[in-house]
C-alpha cells in the first residue's frame, strides 16, 4: 500500500545527531504571502512547499472567504493556485470570489481524490484549497469507511510531497 510506503519513507529509527542531518533544499524555498499576520503564523517564513495544512472552524466564520483571499494574494505574487470545492457550485464560488475581489483564482468542482491528483499534475499548482475534506471521495469501491479515510489522507499527503504543492484543507 502506498500509505505504508510513505510512512516507511519518513520513519527513521536510527538516532542521528542534528549536526549530521543534511537539510534538503526544499526547506529553503518557503514562500511568503505578503500578509504579515499570516506569514508570522507560519514562523515568519511563510509556507513550505509540500505541506498539508488544515483550517478548522465553525460554519459561517469565513474559512472559504479567507482562503479565496489568500489564493488571490498568492496569484498576485505569481503562484499557481486553485480552489477546489466539493460543496459549492462554480456560480456560488464565483459570486463569493468576485465580492472578495479574488477574480484571478481558478475554481473547480472536484470530489474524487484521483481527479484532484490529475489536476495538480496537469496544471502544476503550487497551492490549492480543498473545501471541504468531508466531500472528498475515492473511486475505489473496495475500501471500508476507515480505510477510505486513511487512503484519501495518505494520497493528499503523497500528492503534496511529490508535487511540492501546498494543500490547505478546510474542515468543519
Amino acid at each position: 500500500m502506498q500509505i505504508l510506503q510513505d510512512i516507511k519513507n519518513i520513519t527513521n529509527k536510527n538516532f542521528t545527531r542534528v549536526e549530521n542531518v543534511k537539510i534538503p533544499d526544499i526547506y529553503f524555498r518557503k514562500f511568503k504571502t505578503g500578509i504579515p499576520d499570516l506569514d508570522e503564523a507560519f514562523g515568519g517564513q511563510g509556507f513550505l512547499p509540500g505541506s498539508v495544512i488544515t483550517l478548522a472552524a465553525p460554519a459561517g466564520v469565513g474559512k472559504s472567504s479567507i482562503s479565496l483571499q489568500l489564493l488571490q494574494t498568492l496569484e498576485d505574487i505569481g503562484k499557481k493556485t486553485a480552489y477546489i470545492s466539493g460543496e459549492e457550485t462554480i456560480e456560488q464560488l464565483s459570486f463569493a470570489a468576485k465580492r472578495l475581489k479574488a477574480v484571478s483564482v481558478p475554481i473547480a468542482n472536484l470530489c474524487y481524490i484521483e481527479d484532484i491528483e490529475e489536476a495538480v499534475h496537469e496544471h502544476g499548482f503550487e497551492f490549492i484549497v480543498i473545501d471541504s475534506y468531508p466531500t472528498i471521495m475515492t473511486k475505489r469501491k473496495d475500501l471500508k469507511a476507515r480505510e477510505r479515510e486513511s487512503h484519501i489522507i495518505g494520497r493528499l499527503i503523497s500528492l503534496a510531497k511529490q508535487h511540492e504543492v501546498c494543500i490547505l484543507i478546510i474542515m468543519h
